[in-house]
């Protein structure tokens, strides 16, 4: 007999196997990181196989799920690639990753993914098993330490609608107020960080005279208020004469300084028109959004030369303003800027103006994204059901003839 209860051990460690779901956690729903710093994200998985892979995926606000690097669960050394390393601890089933290095650009939402391998009965069962996700981390990379950069303020209208842009300013912490005795909804500030490494934000309001409404601005323990903005021309070349319907010249009077008889004889006149000159464009399109303002999208477009032509987005509940001239005093040179928003969350910035996309740091990543191109385990427990039928139905069968031969041995 005991070489029945052996035989039977056997067979059931071997069509039994496992049947425990898998689950992938990260516990950090955000994180941030100082630029140049290094920076970790956490993730734990539970799975009873050996034979398995680990996988962390960035998806940047554009949503395409980007993969970043990859460990083999048989392997003990721990992987690497460019900036990017992984802490794999297989008793611990443990699996984080480092990001040393980190740059403005790092700034996305990160999923840790568990895959098994199948073979055998379970891989003609069940196909190939599917990635198994978590429910992500934002990283979120703050600009590197810098001395204090004053910011330009700026106002920007459209019927009962104002917006007070701040660009490039450093450090974060900032108030803004929109200034008015007639207010009739206000949002919350959005910030976004610039490619240059330095913050820009922008904050919205209704007023029934926005002709008085007026934008200041604390920063550092100290007021900077709006700057109107200047009208951008249509102009080709920097300097325009405008010609008069009569080309002959008119005459006005005007008597000399002292009184005597002779007159100065005016034209009249011909318009100067000076184009902006950016020094370096670097345009860009931000998506921000504040915490209380989940029912507003806006879209913040910069830092453009003179020469682009902007093309204002459509829609029902699109509300746009045209390209204007900021004067940045601050930095002494001048900056082109537009911007655009709708009183809905599925207005998105993507397409609004082709130029490179970057979202807020408050603006949360959607993480149901990833359904769009991994396809989840919906039917884990019905497999798993159909699995064990089968181990059990093999099992029986297995019992009868091992039966039959001892029967046969007794005889």
């Amino acid at each position: 007999m005991p070489l029945v209860s052996l035989l039977w051990a056997v067979v059931v460690s071997t069509c039994l196997g496992s049947s425990t779901a898998q689950t992938v956690t990260q516990t950090q729903p955000d994180t941030s990181v100082r630029e140049t710093e290094t920076g970790t994200l956490h993730c734990t998985y539970d799975t009873s196989d050996s034979d398995y892979y680990l996988f962390w995926y960035k998806q940047p606000p554009s949503g395409e799920m980007i993969l970043i690097i990859r460990q083999e669960a048989y392997k003990q050394e721990n992987a690497t690639k460019d900036r990017f390393s992984v802490n794999f601890q297989k008793a611990k089933k443990s699996f984080s990753l480092g990001i040393s290095d980190s740059r403005l650009e790092d700034a996305a939402m990160y999923f840790c993914a568990l895959w098994e391998l199948l073979s055998g009965l379970d891989l003609r069962v069940r196909g190939h098993h599917p990635l198994i996700f978590g429910k992500g981390t934002y990283l979120e990379v703050e600009p590197r330490s810098q001395p204090p950069v004053k910011p330009s303020v700026f106002t920007m209208k459209n019927g009962t609608t104002v917006a007070c842009l701040v660009k490039d300013f450093y450090p974060k912490n900032i108030n803004i107020n929109l200034e008015s005795s007639k207010k009739l909804e206000e949002f919350e500030p959005a910030i976004v960080i610039s490619p240059s490494g330095k913050y820009s934000a922008v904050k919205l309001g209704r007023y029934g005279d926005s002709n008085s409404v007026t934008c200041s601005v604390e920063h550092n323990n100290e007021i900077v208020r709006s700057t109107d903005f200047e009208p951008k021309t249509k102009s080709s070349g920097t300097v325009k004469p405008t010609e008069p319907e009569n080309m002959e010249q008119t005459s006005e009077s005007l008597y000399g300084p002292k009184g005597g008889g002779n007159r100065l004889t005016f034209g009249k006149g011909t318009q100067l028109i000076i184009q902006p000159y950016v020094k370096e464009p670097d345009p860009a399109v931000y998506q921000l959004g504040g915490s209380k303002s989940n029912q507003i999208s806006v879209c913040l477009f910069t830092d453009f030369g003179s020469e682009t032509n902007v093309q204002q987005p459509q829609g029902p509940a699109v509300i746009s303003l045209n390209s204007t001239v900021l004067d940045m005093k601050v930095m002494n040179s001048k900056s082109n800027a537009a911007l655009a928003w709708g009183n809905s969350t599925d207005f998105k910035c993507n397409g609004t103006f082709n130029e490179k996309f970057f979202s807020s740091s408050d603006f949360s990543c959607n993480a149901t994204l990833i359904e769009k191109n991994f396809e989840t385990d919906m039917n884990l427990n019905f497999h798993n059901l159909l699995v064990i039928g089968l181990r059990i139905l093999l099992l029986k069968v297995a019992g009868f003839n091992l039966l039959m031969t001892l029967r046969l041995w007794s005889r």
